[in-house]
């Protein structure tokens, strides 16, 4: 049997210390992000969306976020209870196309929490999410895509094929390339939340706290800085399918254009998409050959314009047969024009 007294025996020592037992207390991550609504009557589309984890592995059970009263106080604001998947890229990341599969293309994350799986692509296309934001840090801007296929590659590591890149209007926003250790964010119906503030602090550069909520506000886990929303969830996407068609009777071209919506537009038996802005308006500029100088501005209400022979000579010295365009639909409560289509159109035929 044992002998107890060995303990306080000479040569022991009686008041032997060891270590504390302390629990792991994480640093936490919130990502901030301008990114358009994913789902249809989201609350507040005016704000950034909030996604949180922890950079060790280990979750507090939320995030407490904070936001400046403007004389040295802090008014709590939410706590971002539910924890996202995020990763950074394991490789440079190029652009791709849009509006299509790209079947060539390919994403290498390495997870800071969580897993990914597999959809199949009419899973996708049914409505299964499966999508990720990527920010471009130049513009600060995130493109937002989708994939198919997670190939897991070893502990944390996947390879992302079966693309579709630029989702929900974010085509603009492609950075070609995104660097190795860039931050993607695995975007979640209930973990990326609203930030929960009025439409005129989240478009003011207001300064945040956060922390983990297991911790009193005042902790030094508690980090701080300076975000601005940018109403991406009201930003009009770009126009589409622009067409030129010569009127041979007198060289006029006819300009054409298609507009996408930013909800309900997944019924593919409409005639229309919803127009989701209070008023149909359009900017259509006009440049020359190299798209450096810009020679005409209209401003439409209809997805067409007439450009007559007479303002083609005006503008480029003699008729044309391809021009090139930018293309901005207006948006009521974005108060401004959303991203361009733009390029050189090509005439398509002849009336």
């Amino acid at each position: 049997s044992s002998d107890l007294s060995l303990l306080t025996s000479p040569g022991y020592e009686s008041d032997i210390k060891l270590p504390a037992l302390t629990s792991v207390i994480p640093k936490v991550v919130l990502q901030f992000m301008n990114i358009p609504l994913a789902l249809t009557n989201e609350p507040s589309p005016h704000s950034m969306r909030l996604a949180a984890g922890a950079s060790d592995g280990a979750w507090p059970g939320g995030v407490t976020v904070l936001r400046s009263d403007g004389s040295g106080g802090f008014l709590p604001v939410q706590t971002v209870k539910g924890r996202t998947s995020m990763a950074t890229l394991g490789g440079p990341l190029y652009s791709g196309p849009t509006q299509v599969w790209d079947r060539s293309g390919e994403v290498y994350v390495n997870m800071l929490s969580g897993g990914l799986s597999s959809r199949t692509e009419a899973q996708l296309l049914s409505g299964a999410l499966n999508a990720a934001a990527i920010q471009n840090t130049v513009t600060g801007e995130w493109e937002v895509f989708q994939f198919a296929t997670a190939e897991l590659l070893g502990v944390g590591s996947y390879r992302l094929r079966n693309l579709i890149r630029g989702q929900l209007g974010t085509e603009h926003v492609m950075r070609n390339p995104y660097p190795t250790g860039t931050r993607v964010v695995f975007l979640s119906t209930t973990a990326v939340v609203p930030l929960a503030v009025a439409k005129n602090v989240a478009m003011a550069n207001t300064l945040y706290r956060w922390g983990p909520s297991n911790r009193p506000t005042d902790d030094d886990l508690y980090v701080q800085g300076s975000r601005q929303g940018t109403l991406a969830g009201l930003r009009p996407y770009s126009p589409c399918d622009f067409q030129i068609i010569r009127n041979s009777a007198n060289d006029n071209l006819e300009f054409s254009w298609k507009r996408r919506t930013r909800q309900g537009g997944d019924n593919w038996d409409a005639v229309e998409v919803p127009l989701s802005e209070e008023v149909e308006q359009y900017k259509l500029e006009i440049y020359n050959d190299a798209g450096t100088t810009l020679l005409r501005t209209v401003v439409t209400t209809s997805p067409n314009y007439t450009y007559t022979a007479v303002n083609q000579t005006t503008d480029h010295g003699s008729v044309q047969t391809d021009v090139y365009v930018k293309v901005y639909q207006f948006g009521g409560e974005y108060g401004n024009y959303g991203p361009p289509l733009a390029g050189m159109f090509y005439m398509k035929g002849s009336i």
